[in-house]
């Protein structure tokens, strides 16, 4: 990938429009961009990135930081770059997401990011950022990091690589070859082997809190052999399911002992139990006839009281019918109230509707007075603008005639700054006429003087052949006594040639500049008439002078936009007269129609008033007509009235049936208390009553045995049940253990092996191991410019072991010093050494990120800074090298504001700032 021409417009520091044309560098070599501190020099290189990627080539900067702080709000900010990939043209252009002028009206509005790639063959263009900068990785085959890592060589981020310790460049050869993968093996190996260890843990410590609970007889022989197994743990399982399997066993045949004797106890204990229970019946049967001897005296005492309550309820009667009559009565009345309600319901509504209609009539009668006024008001509005159309008609033509005087003082002045612009250019022609005319005079001359010396030159070499006697080829004199000596310095007939071609190319100069200057004579003396031509047509008038006339042209230019004013202002008046006028019109016949409406409706409210008061009077007559007929004036008050007379016969009703019910229960009290009383004697005759003490003592000397037998079997069945749960629980925990061991044991050496815990080696992660390829790879090719740097002093080496096995290890970096046969860290380097270093691994990184991505190889590298601590020599060397880069048509840009580097590289691209119009770049 070469970039071809790079456009840039509002981005970073560049205010404007600026156009980087890179073919005028050519297609290899090197070439230095340079400028102040912050002009925008790496810019160029973000801009290249944006327009393939739509990123920054750097972290630290995002997109939304292109808009340039020194553009004008109407500028707009994109990115636009022809170039070369395979021979072939394409062309890429981006916008970042800004705030811009909104194109209507006041304000700033939002402009969304957007792209284009455009195929130099019949593909179609590609739209939308995602999808252009899908279409470029296809193309390049790198993404963004790969290209901002192979294409720009950060001297800042590469001394960093080089001094870096083991831990901190695993982290950066991560983000650069993308082995975070294998750290990522490397954290599940650890994390899955604490797991299994700690479920390991968990089933062993199981096993342990099982055998806690295991309940024995400590004072047995047994029980101190289980004691002892508790405490060795879980590690002879078929002995400890020995021991339980005993424990159990013993138990059980103790059980078996103590449930006989709980069965003995429990026939004794039942057959004192059912001697006891004959003896409590009968004391019973005795308690119960007492009671109902008693309970039949308080009945029968209570009996003819009851009897006279009960006389006097039933003698109630008559005046319990009088209130259920009463009662009826009323009810009968309640759907009159009903009546009444709905009537003045009725009378209320009609009242409210004569109202009603009485407002209508007042506030339609205001409404029309108010619509009449207005009608006549816009009436005569209308007779005073009513020819406000023809005013606007009129002054657009008088607009229309000044407008085109305004244009043609605008094609003349631009007329005559075509002529000032053609006046300079004739001068220049003129100067560059007579430059060459003296050139050429003195060519001439030069060329005659050597000419004269070289025919000198010839009479000389003739003279120096004549001898005395023999005749003269040129006189034929057979005496020559003052013959001709050679000339110096005389040029040869080639010399003589070659002179004489380059005054013929100065004549042809001379001629052709004369040429240039008669035509430019030519175009300044038409320019000239028109100029005249069109003033005279503009003034009304001839006038020679042009500076009077551009004088002239200027007053009646300011006098026209005054017009141009007073119109303007004057046709807006005019627009508002039309506009009102309009309004009118339309406002004028709906009004008269609203006035028509009302009128209607005026007369139907007053219809729907009489309406209203005849109904409210028939009303009125039929409820004063049912309120003479009613004891009460509202139904809440009838209501009210019955409820007591209701109440009152309820609490009559009840007290004649308590009454009843009173003496009917004493009556059936009397005669249960007298069947209970016979029937009890038929049951107690014969019966005898014997003591109870003996009886049961002997039955608490039963239970308390009993209890003890229950406690025994309780605490035996318990121990046995444990004990086999306990049995069942450390087999099924025991093979856990085992399966988590057997995977403990497996990962862990996995685990080990990947994070560098293997004992006694050196401490190299997987992840390392893997980087370790790559670094070996990237010191190859870095030693083959660090040798040629160092004049064959220096050579990178990988540390092959640690400082101690403590540490992380496999990515330390050593020099080799041929010069003294001595290995040594990086860090020991100088600052020109460091830079040549630094700068070597950066190439080489380079170079393996290419071979990593394919082969892919890119015709543009850029380098940004870190020559300014090289000697002569050094700067020389890493000049060198970079030239090494160029081979096979590559480009390499030098970014740097050394000064020496200005003197060395010809061509350059100069970066300006101003601080407040912002940056340009000048390609030199």
């Amino acid at each position: 990938m070469r970039p071809v021409k790079l456009t840039i417009s509002a981005f970073g520091p560049y205010a404007g429009c600026q156009v980087i044309d890179f073919e005028k560098l050519g297609k290899k070599g090197i070439y230095l961009i340079t400028g102040d501190t912050g002009a925008g020099k790496t810019t160029i290189f973000d801009a290249i990135v944006f327009a393939l990627y739509g990123e920054a080539s750097g972290e630290n900067r995002e997109t939304t930081m292109f808009r340039s702080k020194y553009a004008k709000e109407d500028t707009e900010t994109f990115v636009e770059m022809e170039f070369e990939y395979r021979n072939r043209i394409y062309k890429v252009r981006r916008n970042p997401e800004y705030m811009r002028k909104s194109k209507r009206g006041e304000g700033m509005t939002k402009q969304v990011a957007d792209a284009f790639l455009e195929y130099p063959d019949s593909r179609n263009v590609v739209t939308k950022t995602k999808e252009v900068t899908r279409a470029v990785q296809e193309l390049i085959g790198l993404n963004r990091e790969q290209f901002s890592q192979v294409a720009m060589i950060a001297q800042g981020d590469f001394l960093k690589l080089l001094l870096a310790k083991t831990d901190d460049r695993i982290k950066i050869f991560r983000q650069i070859f993308n082995t975070g993968i294998y750290k990522t093996i490397q954290d599940k190996l650890k994390v899955q082997e604490k797991s299994v260890k700690e479920e390991y843990d968990r089933e062993e410590s199981a096993i342990n809190q099982s055998l806690s609970g295991l309940m024995y007889d400590n004072n047995s022989e047994l029980g101190t052999r289980a004691g002892n197994l508790i405490e060795s743990g879980a590690n002879n399982i078929d002995e400890i399911t020995d021991v339980i399997n005993k424990l159990v066993e013993t138990d059980s045949e103790l059980l078996s002992k103590q449930q006989k004797l709980m069965e003995k106890n429990e026939k004794e204990t039942a057959g004192i139990d059912e001697k006891i229970g004959e003896i409590k019946r009968i004391n019973e049967a005795i308690g119960q006839k007492n009671r109902a001897l008693l309970l039949l005296k308080k009945n029968r005492d209570a009996f003819g009281k009851l009897e006279e309550i009960l006389q006097e309820e039933k003698a109630k009667e008559p005046k319990r019918k009088k209130l259920e009559f009463d009662i009826r009565k009323e009810e009968e009345k309640l759907p009159e109230y009903e009546a009444m309600g709905s009537l003045q319901t009725q009378w209320s509504e009609e009242k409210e509707k004569i109202s009603h209609w009485e407002n209508q009539e007042i506030l339609l009668n205001d409404y029309l007075q108010n619509l009449e006024e207005v009608i006549s008001t816009d009436r005569e509005r209308l007779n005073t603008i009513k020819n406000a159309g023809e005013e606007k008609i009129a002054l657009q033509g008088e607009i229309n005639k000044t407008t085109k005087k305004i244009d043609d003082i605008d094609n003349f002045v631009e007329l005559l700054n075509r002529y000032d612009r053609n006046l300079v250019q004739l001068k220049d022609f003129q100067e560059k006429y007579k430059e060459a005319a003296k050139i050429l005079e003195e060519a001439r001359k030069h060329y005659e003087e050597r000419e004269l010396l070289f025919f000198n030159q010839q009479a000389g070499i003739m003279a120096s052949e004549l001898e005395e006697g023999k005749a003269c080829p040129v006189c034929g004199s057979t005496t020559h006594p003052h013959k001709a000596e050679p000339v110096k310095n005389a040029p040869s007939r080639r010399e003589l040639d070659e002179e004489k071609a380059g005054l013929k190319l100065k004549e042809e100069n001379t001629a052709n500049a004369s040429l240039a200057a008669g035509n430019k004579g030519s175009e300044v003396k038409l320019l000239k008439e028109n100029i005249l031509k069109d003033g005279e047509k503009i003034l009304g008038y001839k006038e020679e002078n042009i500076k009077i006339i551009r004088e002239l042209i200027h007053e009646k230019y300011e006098d026209l936009n005054k017009e141009s004013l007073s119109f303007a202002a004057e046709l807006k008046l005019i627009n508002e007269k039309v506009k009102e006028k309009n309004k009118l019109e339309e406002n004028i016949p709906e009004n008269e129609k609203k006035l028509e409406n009302i009128k209607h409706k005026l007369k139907d409210a007053g219809n729907k008033k009489s309406e209203c008061k005849i109904a409210f009077e028939g009303i009125n007559a039929k409820l004063t007509q049912i309120k003479e007929s009613l004891s009460f004036s509202t139904r809440e008050e009838a209501v009210q009235h019955l409820n007591e007379l209701r109440d009152l016969l309820i609490k009559m009703e009840e007290n004649y049936k308590k009454a009843d019910r009173d003496f009917q229960n004493c009556k059936t009290e009397i005669e249960k208390a007298e069947n209970t009383i016979k029937m009890i004697d038929e049951q107690l005759r014969g019966a005898e009553i014997s003591p109870t003490d003996e009886l049961s003592e002997k039955r608490n000397d039963l239970v308390k045995e009993r209890k003890n037998l229950l406690d025994a079997i309780n605490v035996i069945s318990t121990r046995i049940k444990v004990n086999e749960n306990i049995k069942d629980a450390i087999k099924v925990k025991y093979r856990a253990m085992k399966e988590a061991q057997e995977k403990w044991t497996m990962i862990k050496s996995l685990s080990d092996t990947a994070n560098g815990g293997i004992n006694g080696k050196d401490k190299i992660l997987l992840e390392t191991y893997i980087q370790m390829h790559y670094f070996d790879r990237i010191i190859n090719r870095a030693n083959i410019r660090f040798l040629t740097m160092s004049s064959g002093q220096y050579e990178l080496k990988r540390a092959e072991e640690a400082d101690n096995q403590r540490s992380q290890s496999g990515l330390d970096l050593w020099v080799i010093d041929h010069y003294n046969g001595t290995n040594r860290s990086v860090r020991t380097l100088s600052g020109g050494e460091a830079f040549k270093a630094s700068l070597s691994l950066a190439l080489g990184l380079s170079d393996e990120i290419h071979a990593s991505a394919g082969g892919i190889r890119l015709d543009t590298l850029f380098v940004d800074e870190g020559f300014g601590s090289l000697d002569e020599e050094s700067l020389n060397q890493a000049i060198n090298a970079l030239n090494s880069l160029t081979e096979g048509n590559r480009l390499v840009g030098i970014i740097s504001h050394v000064g020496e580097l200005k003197e060395r590289i010809d061509r350059k691209i100069i970066v300006k700032k101003d601080k407040a119009q912002g940056s340009v770049a000048i390609i030199q």
